[in-house]
């Protein structure tokens, strides 16, 4: 009896997390992640209900009722949890997304199995409990189940070891872990048609889960938090309940067309059924797809909220002097703010005959790399002369030779229309916007709106352009400075160059975005500029430097940010040169500043800086081996060096030795 409490609450408690999951997410979603969230919170839930449904019915009928719901849910486990991680990594290759949609195929044949009874359609009474009596299509599913699950965790887990960004790895190193515990729970339990029982620990699993989803969502941003107002959250259950409606008419036509052949041809196998599925889950996939983009055209049947847009996407590029980021950022508000299948930019570049699409969203990964145009023809001609955006329907019916170039243009990105950017009257490139999802036309205000917005845009990308130049003519200007300085102390030789990788590695370990790793490795490359003011028999000293002499070196710091100050006007890199002599206990130099005084990116430098002297040859003294190097670095860890810095430089450095290895 006690067991029989223990599962029935731990079925329940573990469909409540589920639940609170979907609610905590709902009232929060931003992003596309958030969406399959709820979906695998939802199925869980609804398993774990299921399951109690079924251990506690008052009879063998209304257990064998509940069978079918558990059913409904617990085949659809594997492969949204694996459409769930290709969501979270950002994965839209086109192999993993026709593996996803093997995996939801195969999740539609066990559905419909079981409801032709070739899955477990018995349960036996033990101990005041039914259970299941599997059947050799639940064999089949556990291994549909277990080679999902595993390949899915392989996924992650291949992910998490190949990017940079700390953030991510944490993210991932959660998800994992609450994916292995949550499909080690469900496996568990789908052991039943062996051993005829469920298990109350593999219910306490899947509760486990949604609280670690939670703590990565509010700890390490796995979704973006947005409040959300009534309005949108009743339009969100209403298409979620319409779209759950169609696929239940897609499923249950599947089931009912297969039973008539079956009945009609009079033969009955496994191997049949599976054919016939399969043949119908194609045939009807594509009706189902077609009511399904009717729901959409009425749901996102909306009209630009103009204002909205302009400050949204003002806000996320302004400041913003990375061009790459720049075009992403722009790039998804765009999707997500209009509900377009797809958008693209194309980027020209004067010193080439031929440009190629520079950034995609929905866009063929194929299509994305093969589609090329000449600079002198076609759609980018059109552009280049006119500076007008270009609708797709205006051409299509002509006969003219030039707008049937333009035409094909057009099509091979999937644009419904292309916008030129500009920026005083040149044109840097164009914005390509597929179909909205509602199929509505773009209005003429829709255009003239997008048309503001994009040469908003296109003054972003100049200023972007132009920042890159003025950082490039500083580099030069800084890099003769800094081979006067290398040349007055023959044993700094390359020195600056190491510092900067080094600082570079450790921004890049650290997860910093990429504008924070630029200015790393740029202040990491002019740490020791302020050496051009130092005396050359000091520099160049053999024997100790009395107290005097190192008071004197110990300028430099200073000087070399006063030199950058009128050049200069990152912050950030003049703080990494005049700080990078601090220590976090306070006795460094030049102001004596404690651990949160010092800006991190100083905090590299220096880590960068010791480890590169330690392991050069110095007038006073040889080379430290690297590992006599590292030692010293973890010994200064928490009073001289930041912890975080040094591990990550080590992790870097481990990485470097393994390349060298292979």
């Amino acid at each position: 009896m006690e067991s029989n409490v223990f599962l029935s609450l731990s079925a329940f408690l573990s469909g409540i997390t589920n639940l609170l999951l979907i609610g905590f997410v709902l009232f929060k979603i931003k992003d596309p992640n958030a969406t399959k969230i709820i979906l695998y919170g939802l199925i869980l839930a609804l398993w774990n209900f299921a399951s109690l449904g079924i251990y506690f019915s008052l009879s063998s009928q209304w257990a064998l009722i509940w069978l079918k719901f558990y059913y409904i849910n617990v085949v659809f486990i594997p492969s949204v949890f694996f459409h769930l991680v290709l969501t979270t990594i950002g994965d839209h290759r086109l192999i993993t997304k026709r593996i996803c949609q093997v995996n939801y195929g195969f999740s539609y044949l066990f559905l419909i199995l079981s409801a032709m009874g070739m899955m477990t359609q018995d349960v036996n009474y033990v101990k005041g409990c039914y259970y299941p009596v599997g059947q050799v299509g639940d064999f089949l599913f556990f291994i549909f189940f277990s080679g999902t699950g595993i390949y899915s965790l392989l996924v992650l887990a291949n992910r998490r070891r190949t990017t940079s960004n700390i953030i991510e790895k944490k993210q991932l190193r959660l998800l994992f872990v609450g994916g292995y515990i949550n499909l080690v729970g469900i496996g568990s339990n789908l052991f039943c048609f062996i051993s005829g029982k469920m298990y109350a620990a593999g219910h306490l699993l899947t509760g486990i889960y949604p609280l670690i989803i939670v703590y990565t969502i509010v700890r390490h941003r796995l979704v973006t938090i947005e409040t959300q107002n009534i309005e949108i959250l009743g339009r969100k259950f209403i298409y979620f309940g319409l779209s759950g409606f169609i696929f239940a008419l897609f499923l249950g036509g599947i089931l009912w067309f297969e039973l008539a052949f079956r009945k009609l041809i009079g033969y009955n196998s496994l191997i049949t059924s599976i054919l016939i599925i399969l043949t119908l889950i194609i045939f009807f996939q594509f009706i189902w797809e077609k009511m399904q983009a009717t729901i959409d055209r009425y749901f996102f049947r909306e009209r630009l909220n103009q204002e909205y847009m302009a400050k949204e996407i003002s806000r996320k590029i302004a400041s913003n002097f990375d061009r790459e980021i720049l075009l992403d950022t722009f790039l998804n508000s765009m999707v997500n703010m209009i509900h377009i299948r797809n958008a693209s930019i194309i980027l020209l570049d004067e010193t080439k005959d031929t440009v190629q699409v520079n950034r995609a969203i929905g866009l063929d990964v194929i299509k994305k790399k093969t589609t090329r145009f000449k600079t002198d023809s076609g759609l980018i001609h059109y552009l280049i002369q006119s500076k007008k955006p270009i609708i797709r329907e205006e051409v299509r019916n002509s006969i003219n030779g030039q707008w049937r170039e333009i035409k094909k243009d057009i099509e091979a990105l999937d644009a419904a229309i292309c916008i030129p950017l500009t920026s005083k009257d040149k044109l840097l490139g164009m914005l390509s916007l597929g179909e909205k999802m509602s199929l509505e036309s773009y209005t003429r205000e829709d255009i003239e709106f997008l048309s503001i917005l994009s040469n908003e845009v296109g003054v972003a990308i100049e200023n972007a352009n132009l920042y890159q130049e003025k950082m490039t003519s500083f580099l030069n200007t800084i890099q003769s400075l800094l081979a006067a300085v290398e040349a007055k102390d023959i044993y700094t030789h390359g020195h600056c160059e190491r510092v900067a990788k080094y600082s570079e590695m450790i921004a890049t370990e650290l997860g910093l975005s990429t504008e924070e790793i630029k200015k790393a490795k740029i202040a990491g490359f002019l740490h020791d500029l302020g050496n051009i003011g130092i005396s050359d028999q000091i520099l160049n000293k053999k024997e100790r430097l009395t107290i005097p002499e190192f008071e004197n070196v110990k300028k430099h710091t200073l000087i070399g940010a006063k030199i950058l100050e009128p050049i200069c006007s990152e912050k950030e890199i003049i703080d990494g040169v005049k700080f990078h002599h601090e220590r976090i206990d306070g006795s460094g130099y030049p102001e004596s500043l404690n651990d949160n005084s010092v800006p991190l990116i100083a905090k590299i430098i220096t880590v960068a800086d010791v480890y590169d002297a330690m392991t050069s040859i110095r007038p006073y003294r040889k080379a430290f081996s690297s590992e006599d190097a590292i030692s010293e670095l973890k010994r200064g860890c928490g009073y001289l060096f930041e912890g975080k810095v040094v591990s990550a430089f080590i992790k870097v450095l481990n990485k470097e030795r393994i390349k060298s290895r292979k």
